[in-house]
């Protein structure tokens, strides 16, 4: 075990290589079984302290809230054929569910940009708005989106957003 922490603190192998070797070892390996010992010992230890922490809970709750909230976001998206993969290759798969994650973080991109100009309006107009009030807006928001309308793109109109660049310069895109 001693070797193993110190390929790890010299960053000699990766956890994920270390974790798959010991997998790979029979199941009466006295390695094998000394590291299932040390996990049960630390999810024994993590489920006591969020058995007792409040605000441990708390956050890992928001965390998980985040990561549903972008599921659904990305099911929000993905629509054609009922949600469901088409494709038979793995690489097909893989670049469809590629193609959705530029997408939605396009959209994240966009919705951020648009918050954030809104709020420095907001603030300009002498209205206060905390960092608090911030943490409860999230970049996922779609209600704004027509998921199945009429498209027309103006490649002559200027969009609204602007991005500082050093030295006070700001360039619109």
């Amino acid at each position: 075990m001693l070797r193993i922490l110190a390929s790890f603190y010299e960053r000699k192998a990766s956890p994920a290589h270390i974790l798959l070797k010991i997998a790979a070892l029979r199941s009466s390996n006295s390695l094998k079984v000394a590291a299932l010992e040390i996990g049960k010992a630390c999810r024994s230890n993590f489920l006591l302290r969020i058995s007792t922490d409040y605000d441990l809970r708390k956050e890992i709750q928001q965390e998980f809230l985040k990561v549903e909230r972008w599921h659904k976001f990305g099911k929000d998206f993905f629509i054609g054929h009922g949600g469901k993969l088409q494709e038979d290759s793995i690489e097909e798969q893989y670049r469809t569910l590629l193609m959705l994650n530029v997408v939605l973080n396009c959209i994240v991109f966009w919705n951020t940009l648009s918050v954030q100009q809104i709020v420095e309006q907001l603030r300009a107009e002498g209205i206060k708005i905390s960092q608090e009030e911030l943490r409860h807006i999230t970049p996922t928001m779609i209600n704004h989106i027509d998921l199945i309308g009429k498209f027309e793109i103006d490649f002559s109109r200027i969009v609204p957003f602007k991005f500082d660049q050093g030295e006070g310069e700001k360039s619109t895109i």
